[in-house]
């Protein structure tokens, strides 16, 4: 294993399908408990995001970030639980937001908040904060 991060386009690419299919399961459960299940949108929203978490950290760990041969287990996840919680926070609010105040659809709301939060939150806490190469 190289002491190299992975390059910053293998690292998004990798990242972002990890995240796509975490966010797949995502969209597969917010349906059923929004509209079969009628639980509140709000739960709804945070609940999801718990599964997907434990999707994606395994994900960018053993492949994304190529993590797997480095860095403490423990303190690797302390950390993304730390970037899951403002993740948690922002795709609670912004959907809550965009649906409870503007009239969005509350899956569409979700999809949308997804692409901002991933883009300006999750990919840079994890590549540079979490995932880092120690030097």
């Amino acid at each position: 294993m190289s002491d190299r991060q992975p390059s910053h386009a293998k690292a998004l690419t990798r990242s972002s399908v990890a995240s796509l299919l975490a966010t797949g399961v995502e969209f597969a459960l917010l349906p059923l408990l929004v509209h079969v299940l009628h639980v509140a949108p709000w739960a709804s929203y945070a609940g999801v995001q718990f599964i997907a978490n434990a999707i994606s950290f395994s994900l960018y760990k053993y492949w994304a970030f190529e993590a797997g041969d480095y860095g403490s287990l423990r303190v690797q996840y302390i950390k993304q639980l730390i970037i899951f919680g403002g993740s948690l926070l922002l795709n609670t609010a912004i959907p809550s937001l965009l649906s409870y105040r503007l009239h969005v659809e509350p899956v569409l709301s979700f999809a949308i908040s997804n692409v901002v939060v991933y883009l300006g939150w999750n990919y840079p806490g994890n590549r540079y904060w979490v995932f880092r190469r120690p030097r």
